[in-house]
């Protein structure tokens, strides 16, 4: 993916992206929708009391949630404001000069971010791990759309980057560690990589209702709040702001704890 072809969204490029990272996930749920609407129709009338019923629902709730995430996914991702970047505009100080965007592999925000603060120096880097990020959706992001060039590879380890950021982004990213032990190591990565009074954007999908509602099952594949909280307070960073974006996303302005600033 180029930087033009990151910046130029079109009116269904997210949830299009949502589609082909995960084909598997709709043509599963295309079959099931089908087939279990004709096979209700051909026979829930012989099955025992109350389970032709229950067989509806069910059915009713699975294409629900296909249905749901794809409109969901489709105003999150290409009609809400999350990438026209108000949101960090009026979180990041006027003297910010440095912004690194933190990603797993598929980068589709560097090339709007230039667009929407060109006086920025912004810095990719890339924090996939082959070995340990080993999702089918991950492998097939990377393979359609390949790190910009420029982008620089980080892990866990200290991140030696060229530059000292005002401001690290975790563009819906940071979630896939999946252990409490990475997540704590990447936060406190960025955090030793950071400007002393810089901050850190996280933003996530949550382990919450609204998300269970409309991505079902696929909620676990977030973590809580909670969860969230536990890792950057590890991290040693205390959060000084949050805010959603779109509805269903949670948004949090990280620092460095004032015990560690002062300690």
């Amino acid at each position: 993916m180029s930087v033009s072809a990151s910046a130029n969204r079109g009116l269904f490029s997210g949830v299009a992206n949502i589609v082909r990272f995960n084909p598997g996930f709709f043509i599963v749920g295309a079959v099931f929708g089908v087939m279990g609407c004709v096979g209700l129709f051909l026979f829930a009338d012989q099955l025992p009391s109350g389970v032709g019923g229950v067989a509806w629902i069910t059915w009713g709730i699975g294409v629900w949630w296909i249905f749901a995430s794809l409109l969901a996914s489709w105003w999150i991702y290409d009609l809400s404001a999350l990438y026209r970047w108000d949101w960090l505009a009026k979180r990041m100080g006027a003297d910010s000069r440095r912004l690194v965007v933190a990603h797993a592999g598929f980068d589709e925000v560097t090339g709007s971010l230039r667009q929407r603060f060109p006086s920025l120096e912004i810095t990719p880097v890339d924090f996939h791990d082959a070995g340990r990020m080993t999702e089918l959706s991950i492998l097939r992001a990377r393979r359609l759309c390949p790190p910009l060039p420029g982008t620089l590879p980080v892990g866990l380890d200290p991140w030696r980057l060229p530059v000292v950021p005002d401001a690290i982004v975790f563009p819906l990213s940071a979630h896939e560690w999946r252990l409490p032990e990475e997540r704590i190591r990447l936060l406190s990565c960025a955090k030793e990589a950071l400007a002393p009074d810089g901050s850190i954007y996280l933003l996530e999908h949550l382990r919450d209702f609204w998300n269970l509602l409309v991505f079902g099952p696929g909620f676990f594949h977030f973590h809580s709040r909670a969860t969230w909280e536990r890792d950057w307070k590890a991290a040693g960073l205390e959060c000084v702001e949050r805010f959603r974006v779109a509805g269903f996303l949670g948004g949090f302005v990280l620092q460095p704890s004032q015990e560690r600033k002062d300690s």
